[in-house]
């Protein structure tokens, strides 16, 4: 049973990572730094770092503040994460 924890977790941390890119790729496309995507979304820099690098579990109220600070939906926020289109 630990390996397939190990599995999972393993899994999740991908899709965090895929997730944090997919962020920083948006934000690049607007030409935008972490410190004024912070500033929209109302939280610090050092928070969308971590997000864009993987690093934290992020909450859905937070994916939805960036998602509107970036002006896309989720759906294209996710897009290209898993097999999402």
């Amino acid at each position: 049973m630990g390996s397939k924890q190990s599995v999972i977790a393993r899994t999740v941390q991908e899709r965090q990572k895929e997730l944090g890119l997919r962020i920083k790729t948006l934000r690049g496309q607007k030409g935008w730094s972490q410190e004024l995507l912070a500033h929209n979304c109302g939280t610090n820099r050092g928070h969308i770092g971590e997000i864009e690098r993987g690093k934290y579990d992020v909450r859905t109220v937070t994916l939805l503040k960036i998602a509107n600070a970036l002006q896309v939906s989720l759906k294209e926020l996710f897009k290209g994460i898993n097999g999402i289109e």
